[in-house]
C-alpha cells in the first residue's frame, strides 16, 4: 500500500465548538499539518479541511497563509468527503477537543459512524485514522473485521492510531521555522505535531528499509513521551515559583490583618484595606495557577495503535527521497 502524493486523499477534521479561549492553536495544529504536506509536495486539491466553528483565520499568519487555497468545509459535509473520495488511501487526521461521547463536535463524531462511511467507499484500499484529541482512546477497540460473501472472516485495510487513551492530552510549546527565518510559535497538540514532524524528516524506525505508519507511530508516540517529561519538570518549576510566592502573600496578609486590628486612623486602614484585597486577589489566582498545573502534571498519555498488520503495509512515497 504505497502512499503517493497523487493517490492519497488527506483530510483534517477539527473540533472547536468547545473551545472558549485560544482557538486558534487548533488552527495552528491544522496549518502545521498542511505545511508538512506541502513540504512532501502533496496537490492542493488532494487535502481536504473540515472545520465544525470556522468563521475566520484570525490574526494569524501562518495559518493565512497556509489555509488560503482551501475551502474550508463544514462539519455536514464529512460523511461525503468519506464516501465520495476518489483516491486509492486516506489518511484522516483529528484535531481540536474529544470527551468521552467521542470528537469534541455538536452532536460528537462517534466511531461507530466513521467506520460505516469509510465501509461505503468501496474505491479506498487503505484507511489511516489518526486521533489528535483527549479520550481518543473511545475510537479504539473497535472491529476490523468483515464477513466475506463465503462466511469467511477477513481484516479490513483500515488502522486507527490515538495520541492518547481514555484520558486528557497534553499540548505544549513549539516554535517553528517555516519561511526564510520566519517563526511561529503555539501550544501545539503533541502527538500531532511529532507525527508531522516525522513526515518532513522520515526515519526508518524498525530498520525494515521503509518509511512506514508503524514508524511514524513509534517516532510519534516516542517523541510525545520525552516532552512529556520535560513539560512535567518545566511544571514542577513553575509549582513551586508559585508556592514561593503564595508563602510571601499569605506573610504579607499576616502583617497587614495583624496591623489593621491595631490601627485607629482611618486613612491608614482604608489603605491596609485595599492593600488586603490586593494581595487576596493575587492569592486567588496563584491558587488556580498551582491547582491547574498539578492537575497537568498528573496527566500520563498513553499513544495506542489498532491494526498493526495495515500500520506495516502503509509505504510512504511521497518524495524521490522517499524509498
Amino acid at each position: 500500500m504505497n502512499l503517493k502524493n497523487n493517490n492519497t486523499k488527506w483530510l483534517f477534521v477539527c473540533a472547536l465548538a468547545y473551545e472558549r479561549k485560544d482557538k486558534s492553536r487548533h488552527l495552528k495544529d491544522v496549518a502545521f499539518g498542511i505545511f508538512a504536506l506541502l513540504k512532501n509536495k502533496i496537490p492542493t486539491e488532494n487535502i481536504e479541511i473540515v472545520i465544525d466553528e470556522f468563521d475566520e483565520y484570525e490574526d494569524e499568519i501562518f495559518i493565512q497563509q497556509m489555509f488560503c487555497s482551501f475551502e474550508i468545509k463544514s462539519m455536514d459535509k464529512l460523511e461525503q468527503i468519506i464516501s465520495e473520495c476518489q483516491n486509492e488511501n486516506l489518511i484522516t487526521i483529528f484535531l481540536g477537543h474529544g470527551n468521552e461521547a467521542g470528537l469534541g463536535t455538536i452532536p460528537p463524531i462517534k466511531s461507530h459512524q466513521l467506520m460505516q462511511n469509510l465501509s461505503n467507499n468501496k474505491k479506498l484500499k487503505s484507511s489511516a485514522l489518526i486521533f489528535g484529541q483527549c479520550y481518543s482512546g473511545v475510537f479504539n477497540y473497535v472491529d476490523l473485521k468483515k464477513t466475506s460473501v463465503l462466511g469467511e472472516i477477513e481484516n479490513v485495510n483500515i488502522c486507527l492510531i490515538g495520541g492518547s487513551h481514555l484520558n486528557s492530552s497534553l499540548s505544549g510549546g513549539i516554535s517553528i521555522d517555516y519561511a526564510n527565518g520566519v517563526t511561529t510559535s503555539w501550544c501545539a497538540n503533541i502527538f500531532i505535531y511529532y507525527f508531522f514532524d516525522w513526515l518532513i524528516f522520515p526515519s526508518d524506525i524498525d530498520g525494515d528499509n521503509r518509511y512506514t505508519l508503524i514508524d511514524a507511530f513509534k517516532y510519534a508516540g516516542a517523541r510525545t513521551s520525552q516532552k512529556l517529561i520535560l513539560m512535567k519538570k518545566e511544571l514542577f518549576n513553575i509549582v513551586s515559583q508559585a508556592q514561593l510566592e503564595l508563602y510571601k502573600i499569605r506573610s504579607e496578609l499576616r502583617t497587614l490583618n495583624n496591623e489593621l486590628d491595631d490601627e485607629f486612623d482611618r486613612e491608614i486602614i482604608v489603605e491596609k484595606e485595599q492593600s488586603i484585597f490586593s494581595l487576596e486577589t493575587q492569592e486567588e489566582s496563584i491558587n488556580e495557577i498551582i491547582d491547574l498545573h498539578i492537575e497537568l502534571s498528573y496527566i500520563n498519555q498513553d499513544p495506542w495503535i489498532l491494526n498493526t498488520d495495515i500500520a506495516r503495509k502503509i509505504v510512504f512515497n511521497l518524495r524521490d527521497t522517499l524509498i
